[in-house]
């Protein structure tokens, strides 16, 4: 069996719960990364979480705004 190219890496996508964003960390949960996903959305995100799961995928979502520093220190 081949190994994902993204086995065993952790991908970190700001902008997650739509869009591009969204788009992105699906591509690289399906390429075999763990995948956080990271939005001011959190009800999208979970969305996002759930559908990566469902294709068999790891996601955690994290809600905040990356522009406010204390948030991303968080």
């Amino acid at each position: 069996m081949r190994k994902a190219p993204l086995e065993g890496q952790v991908a970190i996508v700001t902008g997650g719960a739509r869009g591009l964003g969204r788009a992105v960390a699906e591509v690289m949960a399906a390429a075999g990364a763990h995948v956080v996903i990271c939005s001011r959305n959190a009800p999208q995100l979970d969305d996002v979480v759930a559908a990566i799961g469902a294709r068999g995928g790891k996601a955690l979502a994290y809600a905040a705004d990356v522009a406010d520093g204390g948030q991303v220190q968080d």
